[in-house]
Protein backbone atom coordinates (compact mmCIF):
# COMPACT_ATOMS: atom_id res chain seq x y z
CA UNK A 1 0.00 0.00 0.00
CA UNK A 2 1.26 3.33 -1.08
CA UNK A 3 1.77 6.67 1.76
CA UNK A 4 -0.79 9.00 1.71
CA UNK A 5 0.74 12.00 -0.22
CA UNK A 6 -0.18 15.53 0.66
CA UNK A 7 -1.09 16.32 -3.11
CA UNK A 8 -3.63 13.92 -3.43
CA UNK A 9 -5.80 15.72 -0.53
CA UNK A 10 -8.28 19.39 -1.42
CA UNK A 11 -9.19 21.03 1.54
CA UNK A 12 -12.23 23.46 0.83
CA UNK A 13 -13.55 26.22 3.39
CA UNK A 14 -17.46 27.12 3.13
CA UNK A 15 -19.53 29.22 4.97
CA UNK A 16 -23.43 29.48 5.68
CA UNK A 17 -24.28 32.82 4.42
CA UNK A 18 -22.61 35.41 2.72
CA UNK A 19 -23.77 38.41 4.75
CA UNK A 20 -23.61 38.83 7.98
CA UNK A 21 -25.05 41.08 10.63
CA UNK A 22 -22.57 42.31 13.14
CA UNK A 23 -22.71 40.07 15.57
CA UNK A 24 -23.68 37.52 13.85
CA UNK A 25 -21.76 33.80 14.24
CA UNK A 26 -20.01 33.06 10.92
CA UNK A 27 -20.18 29.09 10.50
CA UNK A 28 -17.45 28.01 8.65
CA UNK A 29 -17.68 24.49 7.35
CA UNK A 30 -13.83 22.64 6.19
CA UNK A 31 -13.79 19.58 4.63
CA UNK A 32 -10.62 17.50 3.56
CA UNK A 33 -10.90 15.30 0.72
CA UNK A 34 -8.88 12.04 -0.59
CA UNK A 35 -8.76 12.75 -4.77
CA UNK A 36 -7.09 9.12 -4.89
CA UNK A 37 -9.25 6.22 -4.81
CA UNK A 38 -6.80 4.01 -3.20
CA UNK A 39 -6.15 3.41 0.26
CA UNK A 40 -3.03 4.81 1.36
CA UNK A 41 -0.70 4.66 4.79
CA UNK A 42 -1.25 7.71 6.86
CA UNK A 43 2.29 7.98 7.53
CA UNK A 44 3.97 11.84 7.46
CA UNK A 45 0.92 12.98 6.27
CA UNK A 46 -1.33 13.56 9.39
CA UNK A 47 -4.54 13.62 8.39
CA UNK A 48 -5.93 13.44 11.72
CA UNK A 49 -3.94 16.32 12.78
CA UNK A 50 -5.14 20.34 13.71
CA UNK A 51 -7.36 21.77 11.58
CA UNK A 52 -9.43 25.43 11.89
CA UNK A 53 -9.99 28.46 10.08
CA UNK A 54 -8.41 31.97 9.53
CA UNK A 55 -9.98 35.45 9.25
CA UNK A 56 -8.07 38.13 7.18
CA UNK A 57 -9.55 41.60 6.68
CA UNK A 58 -9.43 43.90 3.11
CA UNK A 59 -6.16 44.92 3.49
CA UNK A 60 -4.61 41.01 4.33
CA UNK A 61 -4.44 41.55 8.26
CA UNK A 62 -5.37 38.38 10.21
CA UNK A 63 -8.09 39.46 12.50
CA UNK A 64 -9.21 35.90 13.91
CA UNK A 65 -7.60 32.60 14.09
CA UNK A 66 -10.20 29.75 15.36
CA UNK A 67 -7.18 27.94 17.47
CA UNK A 68 -6.93 31.00 19.56
CA UNK A 69 -9.51 31.77 22.18
CA UNK A 70 -10.29 33.88 24.89
CA UNK A 71 -8.26 31.40 27.43
CA UNK A 72 -6.78 28.47 25.75
CA UNK A 73 -6.40 26.52 22.81
CA UNK A 74 -9.87 24.81 21.77
CA UNK A 75 -10.38 20.86 21.27
CA UNK A 76 -9.57 21.11 17.58
CA UNK A 77 -5.91 19.63 17.92
CA UNK A 78 -6.77 15.48 18.13
CA UNK A 79 -4.15 12.89 19.14
CA UNK A 80 -5.23 10.03 19.78
CA UNK A 81 -7.34 6.78 18.54
CA UNK A 82 -7.10 7.46 14.65
CA UNK A 83 -6.43 4.40 11.82
CA UNK A 84 -2.89 4.40 10.09
CA UNK A 85 -4.49 3.99 6.73
CA UNK A 86 -6.92 6.29 4.85
CA UNK A 87 -9.37 4.86 2.65
CA UNK A 88 -9.60 5.64 -0.84
CA UNK A 89 -12.09 8.55 -1.44
CA UNK A 90 -11.92 9.30 2.05
CA UNK A 91 -13.44 12.53 3.17
CA UNK A 92 -13.73 14.36 6.97
CA UNK A 93 -15.57 17.59 7.89
CA UNK A 94 -15.44 19.96 10.86
CA UNK A 95 -17.16 23.18 11.45
CA UNK A 96 -15.63 26.15 13.72
CA UNK A 97 -17.58 29.12 14.73
CA UNK A 98 -16.67 32.97 14.67
CA UNK A 99 -18.32 35.22 16.60
CA UNK A 100 -16.61 38.15 14.59
CA UNK A 101 -14.20 38.71 17.33
CA UNK A 102 -10.71 40.13 16.91
CA UNK A 103 -8.58 36.86 18.33
CA UNK A 104 -5.20 36.02 16.44
CA UNK A 105 -2.52 34.17 18.53
CA UNK A 106 -3.30 30.61 20.22
CA UNK A 107 -1.76 30.69 24.16
CA UNK A 108 -2.10 27.79 26.17
CA UNK A 109 -1.19 29.79 29.73
CA UNK A 110 -1.74 33.02 29.37
CA UNK A 111 -5.19 33.50 30.94
CA UNK A 112 -6.99 35.52 29.45
CA UNK A 113 -5.46 35.07 26.33
CA UNK A 114 -4.00 38.88 25.68
CA UNK A 115 -4.09 38.37 21.88
CA UNK A 116 -7.94 38.01 22.11
CA UNK A 117 -9.41 41.08 23.29
CA UNK A 118 -12.37 39.98 22.92
CA UNK A 119 -13.44 43.36 20.47
CA UNK A 120 -15.67 42.97 17.59
CA UNK A 121 -14.37 43.57 14.27
CA UNK A 122 -15.65 46.47 12.08
CA UNK A 123 -17.92 45.92 9.30
CA UNK A 124 -16.22 44.96 5.71
CA UNK A 125 -15.73 42.45 3.70
CA UNK A 126 -13.10 39.51 5.17
CA UNK A 127 -11.46 36.84 3.63
CA UNK A 128 -11.60 33.46 5.63
CA UNK A 129 -9.60 30.21 4.74
CA UNK A 130 -8.95 26.73 6.23
CA UNK A 131 -6.21 24.91 7.41
CA UNK A 132 -5.79 21.35 8.37
CA UNK A 133 -1.90 19.97 9.48
CA UNK A 134 0.45 19.77 6.67
CA UNK A 135 -2.37 20.70 3.74
CA UNK A 136 -2.04 23.82 2.16
CA UNK A 137 -4.51 26.14 3.05
CA UNK A 138 -7.80 26.79 0.96
CA UNK A 139 -9.12 28.90 -1.64
CA UNK A 140 -10.34 31.87 0.83
CA UNK A 141 -14.21 32.16 1.26
CA UNK A 142 -15.08 36.22 1.09
CA UNK A 143 -17.96 37.15 3.85
CA UNK A 144 -19.27 40.88 4.20
CA UNK A 145 -20.33 41.88 7.59
CA UNK A 146 -22.82 44.60 7.63
CA UNK A 147 -22.69 48.14 9.10
CA UNK A 148 -25.34 47.98 12.34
Amino acid sequence: MPSCQVGQFVLTATTDKGTYAPGETVMVDLSLHDTSPEACLDTGVPVWGCYGATASNSTGNEVWNSLAGPDSLPASCPTTGFPTTVPGNFSTTSQVAWTQDVCTQPVTNDQPNPYCPQTPVPSGVYQISAFWTVFPSSPPVTVVINPS
